[in-house]
Formats: C-alpha cells, sequence, structure tokens
C-alpha cells in the first residue's frame, strides 16, 4: 500500500513527541551525520521531516523512548524515498543490542506504511532511528552475533591445559597442538539406490559424510509393492554400502500417515486387513534391520496427517511406537515433524532430517544461512541434507553436477564442515604458570605438548 497521503498517527501517536511534526522538529534529532529537515506538502499541509547528506545507511533521524521490559510496543510510521524505492527499517538502539521495529520497501511519490513491533530485554532508554539499505547486513549481523554466542554455549566448551615437567613444575612456552579427530555434531546426506553403481558418487560422498538416510528405499510402497510380495534387495544393498563405510543409518520410514503415499493395494483394505498389514510391516522392517539402524522414523508426519488414526483409531501411532520399541528397543524412535521450536519445548532430542532449499539465485546463501541457524539451536543435535543425487535431477537440492563437480551449494557444505569443528588445529604456547585455553567445538582431539628444551613430545 502507497498513499498519496499518510494516513494519521495510530493511537494519536502514543507515546512518540510531536508525532504529526505539527511543531517542527521538536522532539526530534539527527542521528549520526547528515541534514534533517522540517518539510510540508504545499497542496495538502502534510509535515514530514527530511534526511539528506546521508554517509550511512543508519544516517536519518531519530528520538529517544523510556522502553520497560518485556512490554510489547507496536509501533508504525509512513516513508518514503526521493529515488526509485528501498528497503528501510526502523530500529531501536537500547543499551545492550539493537532491535529491528519492522521495515517496508518505500518508493518515490508516494507513502509507504511500515508496521511492527518490539519488545525489549531490559529496561532503560532507547533511541529510534531509521535504516535504509544494507537492510539484510544489519539483520545477518545481528543474527551472525546471536549465532556465535549460542555456538559457543552449546557447540563448543573452554578446555584449558598445563604442560608440567616429571617433577610437576609448569613449563611455560611449551608449544600445543590440538588436532581434531572427530567432530561431535552429525552433518549427512541422504543417498538413494544411484550410489551403488556409480564409483564417483560412492567417493564423493563417502569422503564427506558419516550419517545418512535412504530416500525412499525403506517406505513401505518400495518394500511392498504389491501385497504380500516383499522385496529388500534395494534397502539391504544401500544398508551394506553404509555399513561397510562406518555411516550411521536413519531408517525411514516404518509408516506414513499421508494419505497420498501408501502402498496401492492399502487404502481398500478393512480394519483388521489394514491391523494385519501394519503389523507385518512393522515387525517385517524393523526386525529385519535391528541393529544396524541408530534411529527410525516410526510414523512419517502423523501431526500433519492421521491416515491410520482414521483407520484404525485414534492411538494408532502410540500403538506402532510401542511395537517398534519392542523389537528393536536399541534404535531411538522418531517423530518426523516440522515447527523445531515447539517441538524443542518437548526437551527432546531433535534432528533436522530433511533440509533442503529450493532452486533460485540465492540457493546457496540461504542454505549456509540455515545451516548456520540450525547449528546455533541448542535442541538440534544433527542435520541431515536431503540432497540425493540422480542423473535426472534431485529432488529439489543438488550438491554437484553430473561429474560430481560441488555445485554453489555443494561448496557451502564442504565450507561449513571445515568451520564447524578444528579441521586445522589449534596452536599456541602455555603461558608463564605452563597454561594454555582454547574454545574447542565437541569432539575427539589430538593434544601434542613439546618444548624446545626437550626432545620428548606428549
Amino acid at each position: 500500500m502507497c498513499l498519496a497521503k499518510p494516513l494519521r498517527p495510530q493511537y494519536d501517536g502514543g507515546i512518540v513527541v510531536n508525532p504529526e511534526l505539527k511543531d517542527g522538529l521538536k522532539g526530534w534529532t539527527t542521528f549520526g551525520d547528515g541534514k534533517v529537515e522540517h518539510g510540508q506538502s504545499s497542496h495538502d499541509g502534510n509535515n514530514y521531516i527530511i534526511a539528506s547528506k546521508r554517509h550511512q545507511p543508519f544516517h536519518s533521524f531519530t528520538q529517544k523512548f523510556d522502553l520497560d521490559k518485556d512490554k510489547l510496543y507496536t509501533f508504525s510510521a509512513w516513508l518514503q524515498v526521493s529515488d526509485g524505492n528501498a528497503d528501510i527499517a526502523a530500529v531501536f538502539k537500547t543499551q545492550n543490542s539493537y532491535e529491528t521495529a519492522g521495515w517496508v520497501t518505500a518508493q518515490k511519490g508516494c507513502w509507504s506504511m511500515l508496521k511492527g513491533g518490539i519488545v525489549v530485554n531490559d529496561s532503560g532508554p532507547a533511541d529510534l532511528f531509521f535504516l535504509q539499505h544494507l537492510l539484510a547486513t544489519i539483520y545477518t549481523r545481528r543474527v551472525e552475533i546471536h549465532q556465535q554466542q549460542s555456538i559457543e554455549k552449546v557447540r563448543k566448551r573452554r578446555v584449558k591445559l598445563q604442560a608440567v615437567d616429571q617433577h610437576g613444575r609448569p613449563i611455560a612456552n611449551a608449544t600445543v597442538s590440538i588436532k581434531q579427530r572427530r567432530p561431535n555434531f552429525p552433518l549427512g546426506c541422504a543417498i538413494n539406490q544411484n550410489i551403488l553403481r556409480n564409483s564417483a558418487y560412492q567417493n564423493w560422498w563417502s569422503s564427506r559424510f558419516k550419517y545418512t538416510v535412504f530416500e525412499n528405499e525403506l517406505k513401505w510402497y518400495s518394500n511392498e509393492r504389491s501385497r504380500g510380495s516383499e522385496d529388500y534387495s534395494v534397502s539391504d544393498a544401500l544398508v551394506q554400502f553404509a555399513r561397510s563405510r562406518g555411516v550411521a543409518i536413519r531408517g525411514h520410514n516404518v509408516f506414513w500417515n499421508d494419505p497420498r503415499y501408501q502402498p496401492s493395494w492399502v487404502g481398500g483394505l478393512s480394519t483388521n486387513d489394514l491391523w494385519g498389514a501394519a503389523n507385518k510391516r512393522i515387525y517385517s522392517v524393523v526386525g529385519r534391520y535391528k541393529g544396524q539402524l541408530f534411529h527410525w522414523d516410526v510414523v512419517n508426519e502423523n501431526l500433519h496427517y492421521n491416515f491410520f488414526e482414521s483407520k484404525l483409531g485414534y492411538n494408532a501411532s502410540t500403538v506402532f511406537y510401542q511395537k517398534a520399541n519392542q523389537i528393536d528397543s536399541r534404535t531411538t524412535p522418531f517423530l518426523n515433524e516440522s515447527a523445531i521450536d515447539t517441538l524443542a519445548t518437548a526437551k527432546l532430542p531433535i534432528w533436522v532430517t530433511e533440509l533442503d532449499v529450493s532452486a533460485g539465485p540465492n540457493q546457496a546463501n540461504y542454505l549456509e544461512q540455515i545451516l548456520w541457524e540450525l547449528h546455533s539451536h541448542y535442541a538440534v543435535q544433527g542435520i541431515i541434507l536431503w540432497a540425493a543425487w540422480s542423473p535426472q535431477g534431485c529432488y529439489r537440492m543438488c550438491l554437484t553436477d553430473n561429474n560430481f563437480r560441488n555445485l554453489a551449494t555443494g561448496n557451502v557444505v564442504d565450507k561449513v564442515r571445515g568451520q564447524w569443528g578444528q579441521a586445522d588445529g589449534v596452536q599456541g604456547t602455555t603461558d608463564s604458570e605452563g597454561l594454555f585455553e582454547a574454545s574447542l567445538y565437541h569432539g575427539e582431539y589430538e593434544a601434542k605438548i613439546s618444548h624446545p628444551k626437550t626432545k620428548q613430545i606428549f
């Protein structure tokens, strides 16, 4: 919505001083450098503030407010630019942070409404200012700071080593070298039957991943296309391939609660026959791979859909989970669903098991942002990329071309694999008390300590 004349302030301006600018610049001052002026339209009498001669995106105008912790403040403003269009954010600078109240794409020649709100973490003064251009930059900076703080808390641990001689005396200026042998945070990728007959695919994939899930090969409609005729030949081969390379396998899935993805013969079964077929399915597939998988998606998408509940009763999923646990109690049963923050409230382990990003010019950038956001989320314990390769094209996201040269998305994966650990190691020297301290990602490490005065390496 872009209007020739802005509407009157909501709530009569609330706590804003001089909200309609009838008193010139009263209550408003310059934020940063630049020039701030009061203006008035000659044809409709509309008052406005002009920010010109700006040298930085945040150079604008400001007003100071006293805000209370945990209160929700709604915010709105009408904005216009002198040429073209531009993204503009309303930002509150508090004592400890920058809080974005909202943003809008403002245009030349008409007024666009920016509407949003904020909640501050601490009571105290806050300066409102407006940010034009580089909107993504301020968001990115704020997100990255939050992510790094979270990662330091949930993915890393400060480790302190002390070098001492045979008499227990500290050794100063000793060289410490710490190298990660195995990272603790799992990052895997889906595979499908195409990997079984393509050595180039096998080599590219195996050099990167130690966790996997099969794209379709363990689903009911793949294992029992016609009633009573089971075929596990492809899934058996994939299990053998993964286990021969020390790769942990997620089982996906015993059942799928979406009616569209049942074996073609299931839909017409009576209640008793469906119970019989479901029991046979769960005992067959879970029993067959007992002890070979580390996760099982027992019922897929049973918050979105309810095929089995509609046919077998409200507790159908409960029964399936109980039976899966009875058959293979060592494999963790999973609810495969979305809504990460909601699921996190259950305080149970969360894996993101089907991560992909739709094709587009920003696919790789979005993938990298999502990976970092998930890695910084305290509840996420692992990520599986849904990027199984097929010569006809991947489901939604490929990591390589058909010659197994990295695409931009593959480069992102390689980049974060290196960043989520200490692949290059950590080096340093001990202080006067023989101490060396470092912040390390969770994982298995090898540490070596040496000193020029001794040939020994510890």
